[in-house]
């Protein structure tokens, strides 16, 4: 149940986490990691029975609402690569997205003895990390990955649906722009008979 938590020791004889609090954590669907900023609304607390030496036996619960900052803190996983194909690397690629990476691309590199490469990169939240690095290693065959925390800025946007020439195409607005579903895009250039980049112009207002 604590598969992916976040562990330290103590000298604390017994157990730290009971079964129950566990499943709980488990059930609401808990992450290990640091809170977020957020508005605190209301403080619980728990007191056991047992009796500890040097410490109070306390629960503390704190309800809040997460500031829209637009920070997450991500964890992102690399493996380096120079004996796989491209074939393996978009299959895993499309592999790590479906099983819930935020991204997922590759970089070439030039490793040791001049040997030509590729980095497998993935952007994951960090409770996921655990489970998509463990996908890595098996589509690729590598030996490691590398792991390390990034905070991630995402501008709002909102997704709207726009007509070209009779048929809908979506498109992601942000701030500074919009830019039309790839798919959606593709879909109405063949139904079309138009080149996919004069839909792609005509779909973002250009």
């Amino acid at each position: 149940m604590l598969k992916g938590a976040r562990t330290f020791g103590s000298d604390l004889a017994g157990e730290t986490v009971t079964p129950t609090a566990a499943a709980l954590l488990k059930a609401t669907g808990a992450r290990f990691e640091p809170p977020p900023e957020f508005r605190l609304l209301a403080t619980g607390y728990g007191a056991g029975t047992r009796a500890l030496p040097d410490r109070p036996n306390v629960a503390v619960v704190h309800l809040g609402e997460t500031a829209d900052t637009g920070h997450r803190e991500l964890v992102v996983l690399e493996t380096n690569l120079d004996d796989v194909t491209g074939e393996v690397l978009g299959h895993a690629v499309g592999a790590l997205l479906a099983a819930g990476a935020l991204d997922a691309w590759v970089t070439p590199a030039t490793m040791k003895k001049g040997r030509p490469a590729h980095v497998l990169h993935v952007l994951a939240e960090p409770a996921h990390a655990a489970g998509l690095g463990d996908l890595m290693l098996a589509e690729t065959g590598s030996l490691g990955l590398r792991e390390y925390r990034v905070r991630r800025t995402a501008l709002e946007r909102k997704t709207e649906t726009v007509d070209v020439h009779g048929i809908p195409v979506r498109r992601k607005r942000g701030p500074h722009g919009a830019k039309p579903e790839h798919d959606d895009v593709v879909a109405a250039a063949r139904e079309l008979g138009l080149p996919a980049r004069v839909v792609a112009t005509i779909a973002a207002g250009r």
